[in-house]
């Protein structure tokens, strides 16, 4: 999650995916977002959505969950987002990128985070992390984090929750490889993320590492790229990176030359990939709870004179639209309509969940390319029985 805004003349860069070809005014009714790089690919897919609907958004890329999400959700500026004159990159799905300019500030409308608001207090220069009692929380997709390797089949393939705090916390924090779990014991081939990213701040609390300490400088990454560029070059068996899981899924076909470990949490007698298998799209051990690193997206909604401006509450609406599931399966991430376990607080404990309008058949579907033989289609209700439903085309339970 790296700070991916293209600067140009100190100007802030952002995403704004807009229904018309033509270079967008940003100053026009927009939709403002700011937050997680790793939110990207769900805001294109929700605005491609919006689009069709009248509704235009330009998203900021702050790189991290604490210095972009909820620093603007809790301390909202015109110097980070919305600059009088930053130009900004406008995405449409019908043309090549142009770019659109704010004449006069503005703060962004929604902050993105990968954590809970309180994980980053005493980060990126939050002394409090309170929401504004203007600020509401709604959860969005559900994303998984990975330590990944180098892809040579000579290398592990799974890791333990003790595994992971040695490498991770007390090879970084001393330098002192003889605290390390065979093959982690290279202190320079430890990758981890700096402290305002919420990829760290979900591992440090998973593992029950103090998040304000975690890899030493030199191995604190900005970004996933950052990490992945770090594996590539030490390709060696000792070499392991912290990375959120959508990362390292294949772009055009082309997917980094990393692959994902699979992870014993503690009290676990088996290490479990996030999917049924290290390749495989379906998600189901995050889905059931089996994968344990993982988290909500927050979307933080500044309301005005008490709620939501219509524009904003279409984009919150859209978050888990059919067209937005189909495109946040294939990322492998999971919309919360598909998850069957929940959890109140970062890595904190699942209790069983069931959306009102469950979506397991269609995510599926749309992540693995066929749904579990166990789905049956429908039109509408009545195919689905006394205490069925239909749901973007699959009979699911009431």
């Amino acid at each position: 999650m790296r700070r991916s805004l293209l600067v140009a003349a100190g100007a802030v860069a952002s995403l704004l995916i807009a229904p018309t070809a033509q270079a967008a005014d940003c100053d026009s009714d927009v939709v403002l977002i700011r937050g997680s790089s790793a939110s990207q690919k769900l805001i294109e897919a929700v605005a491609k959505v919006a689009a069709t609907q009248n509704v235009k958004i330009v998203y900021s890329s702050s790189g991290s969950s604490c210095l972009g999400g909820v620093y603007e959700a809790v301390t909202p500026t015109t110097t980070t987002t919305g600059r009088a004159g930053s130009a900004s990159t406008i995405y449409d799905v019908n043309a090549p990128t142009a770019t659109c300019t704010f004449s006069t500030p503005r703060v962004a409308d929604i902050g993105v985070s990968d954590v809970y608001a309180p994980a980053c207090e005493g980060v990126a220069g939050l002394s409090t992390t309170t929401l504004p009692a203007d600020v509401t929380d709604t959860l969005g997709p559900v994303q998984a984090f990975t330590l990944a390797v180098n892809d040579d089949p000579s290398f592990p393939v799974a890791i333990s929750s003790e595994a992971a705090f040695n490498t991770f916390g007390i090879v970084g924090r001393n330098g002192d490889a003889s605290f390390g779990v065979t093959p982690w014991t290279t202190v320079a081939d430890i990758f981890g993320r700096k402290l305002d990213s919420g990829t760290w701040q979900t591992w440090a609390r998973s593992l029950g590492l103090p998040p304000q300490k975690p890899v030493t400088d030199a191995q604190q990454k900005s970004g996933a790229k950052d990490v992945l560029a770090a594996l590539d070059t030490s390709n060696r068996a000792s070499a392991i990176g912290i990375i959120a899981l959508n990362d390292i899924v294949p772009t055009n076909g082309v997917a980094p030359k990393v692959r994902p470990l699979a992870f014993r949490a503690k009290g676990q007698d088996f290490a479990y990939y996030p999917s049924s298998t290290s390749t495989a799209s379906d998600m189901i051990n995050v889905r059931d709870g089996h994968y344990a690193v993982w988290a909500n997206l927050h979307f933080f909604a500044r309301k005005t004179n008490g709620s939501h401006s219509p524009k904003v509450a279409k984009v919150l609406e859209l978050l888990e639209s059919k067209e937005a599931v189909s495109v946040v399966a294939k990322t492998r991430a999971v919309p919360t309509c598909a998850m069957q376990v929940q959890r109140t607080t970062d890595a904190g404990d699942f209790s069983a969940y069931k959306a009102e309008k469950p979506c397991g058949c269609f995510f599926e579907q749309e992540a693995s390319g066929v749904a579990p033989a166990s789905c049956t289609t429908c039109t509408d209700d009545s195919a689905c029985g006394a205490n069925g439903q239909c749901v973007f085309g699959f009979c699911e339970a009431k």
